[in-house]
């Protein structure tokens, strides 16, 4: 396979793992009693941890390798507040958890523990944080894929 087909498959399993932790997040308020509630935040939890370190790492690999001067401004400033507000979301819905006093479970596999004891007004901030950040992320996340689809074909 070429670089760019492998390249390709990348972004394309970002993207699902990016759509499949968003739509995960988007369920939880919807589950009808609090054992499906509870089990629908530990998923998606669960999800956006498995997949955190990989997509970070593999990020700032092509942050520090890749050259970006045939990319307009509107495409580099789009895909700086893309990932960085994806950065955010992940900060926010760690302290989210950690703020209400819980432990983040990685599914069954493994424990991350809460630095702090609960703070239920800085929980409720963050949870709200968390929540108005996603929806910006919408957009943003529109704007930068519809940046990327431009920017590969005008360059053809």
């Amino acid at each position: 396979m070429t670089e760019k087909v492998i390249n390709t498959l990348i972004w394309i399993a970002i993207l699902m793992a990016i759509l499949w932790v968003f739509w995960t997040g988007s369920i939880i308020h919807k589950q009808p009693d609090r054992t499906q509630l509870i089990a629908a935040i530990w998923d998606h939890v669960g999800f956006a941890v498995v997949w955190l370190l990989p997509v970070l790492t593999y990020v700032m690999f092509l942050k520090t390798r890749q050259s970006k001067g045939n990319l307009s401004q509107v495409v580099k400033v789009l895909d700086n507040l893309f990932w960085l507000t994806l950065g955010v979301l992940f900060v926010t819905g760690f302290f989210t958890v950690w703020a209400r006093g819980s432990d983040i479970k990685v599914f069954d596999w493994f424990i991350i523990p809460t630095p702090v004891e609960r703070m239920q007004t800085l929980y409720e901030t963050l949870e709200a944080s968390h929540g108005a950040i996603s929806q910006f992320f919408i957009a943003i996340g529109l704007a930068w894929l519809g940046s990327k689809v431009y920017h590969f074909f005008s360059q053809r």
